[in-house]
C-alpha cells in the first residue's frame, strides 16, 4: 500500500506535467526558460514540503529545511545553463529561498531555545 507521503509526491509530479505540458501547449514558456524550474522547484518541491510540514507529517522544520535546501540546489544547478539575462531572475529566487531558509532556521532555534 502506498503511504500518504508518497501519494502527496505522486500528486505534486502530476501537477509539474500538467502545467508545464499547459505551458507548452498555450505558448506560455515561449522564450522563458526558467518557466519549468520554477513550476518544478515551487510545486514538485517546496509544495510537498510545506503541505505535510503543515498537516503534521514528520517534523515541520525539518520538511521546510529539505524543501528549501533543494530548491536552493536546483536553482544554483540551473544558474551554469541560463542566458545571461535571465541570471538576474535565477538569482533572486535563490536569494528568496537563501532567506526563507534563515528566517526558517530562525523561528526553530528559538522555538526549540525556550
Amino acid at each position: 500500500m502506498v503511504d500518504r507521503e508518497s501519494r502527496v509526491f505522486l500528486v505534486a509530479v502530476g501537477v509539474v506535467a500538467l502545467l508545464v505540458g499547459a505551458g507548452q501547449v498555450t505558448g506560455l514558456t515561449e522564450g522563458r526558460r526558467l518557466f519549468g524550474l520554477f513550476v518544478f522547484v515551487g510545486v514538485g518541491i517546496l509544495g510537498p514540503q510545506l503541505y505535510l510540514a503543515a498537516t503534521g507529517e514528520g517534523p515541520p522544520y525539518a520538511r521546510v529545511r529539505t524543501g528549501l535546501l533543494l530548491g536552493l540546489l536546483f536553482v544554483g544547478g540551473a544558474y551554469a545553463l541560463t542566458p545571461p539575462g535571465e541570471r538576474t531572475l535565477l538569482l533572486g529566487a535563490a536569494g528568496l529561498l537563501a532567506l526563507a531558509l534563515a528566517v526558517s532556521e530562525g523561528l526553530r532555534v528559538r522555538a526549540t531555545a525556550g
